[in-house]
């Protein structure tokens, strides 16, 4: 027979245990879910004759499923594609997680080649040196006449060029002769400090007659 300070010592011993036990208890707290962040969707360039190309590119952040339509389907978070839109068409990017779902679009307006004009783009933008160069193509199905192209720096004109004559489907390279790039914050030869918005534009003056008017500026960008 036991005593009854024995069975006292096991009833204190099992308190003991069990408040043991709840002290070590985690509290977790469950963080929570927002929709995907779409941190852009663009098309570039917006606007283009038929038969050229666009380059649509996207980031996204916090997302299960990335969808775009028409056409595309399943994506990646990130990414970019060149494509060759017929008629004017609007992209949908459709991000989705457990929080819900995010989307953004964008237009592409394509305007129909026109019999007997020219068309002027700017298809590349680049600094050499100190010379900002750029090519300028007709993607019309007729020569151009001559034109002038002007510079953008940060929206500011900085500088002009004039070009001859251009024949359907000729590009050629030209460069702003009369301006050097000397901004505080790029070394020449090394990597640049910080970053400038520039924008090349062409047939500034409307000399040529084109079957797109439209199309003639390149999509703002950081350089060099």
């Amino acid at each position: 027979m036991r005593h009854k300070w024995y069975s006292t010592l096991i009833a204190i011993s099992l308190v003991a245990l069990i408040g043991s036990i709840n002290g070590c208890t985690t509290a977790i707290t469950q963080q929570p879910v927002y929709k995907p962040t779409i941190n852009y969707f663009t098309a570039s360039p917006p606007s283009i004759s038929q038969g050229q190309k666009i380059t649509l590119s996207w980031n996204v952040s916090g997302a299960d499923t990335v969808n775009i339509q028409p056409d595309i389907g399943t994506a990646g978070a990130a990414g970019s594609l060149t494509l060759t839109p017929n008629a004017t068409v609007t992209y949908i990017l459709t991000t989705s997680n457990d929080a819900g779902s995010s989307t953004r679009s964008v237009t592409v307006n394509v305007t129909s080649m026109v019999a007997g004009k020219a068309d002027l783009v700017i298809t590349d933008t680049w600094l050499e040196g100190a010379v900002v160069y750029y090519k300028i193509k007709n993607r019309g199905n007729t020569d151009a006449k001559p034109s002038r192209s002007d510079l953008y720096v940060n929206n500011f004109k900085e500088a002009g060029d004039q070009v001859g004559p251009l024949a359907a489907g000729a590009e050629i390279t030209a460069s702003f002769s009369n301006f050097e790039w000397n901004f505080e914050g790029y070394e020449g030869g090394n990597a640049p400090l910080r970053t400038f918005t520039v924008k090349v534009c062409t047939d500034v003056d409307n000399a040529v007659d084109e079957s797109n008017e439209s199309n003639n500026c390149t999509t703002n960008f950081d350089f060099p």
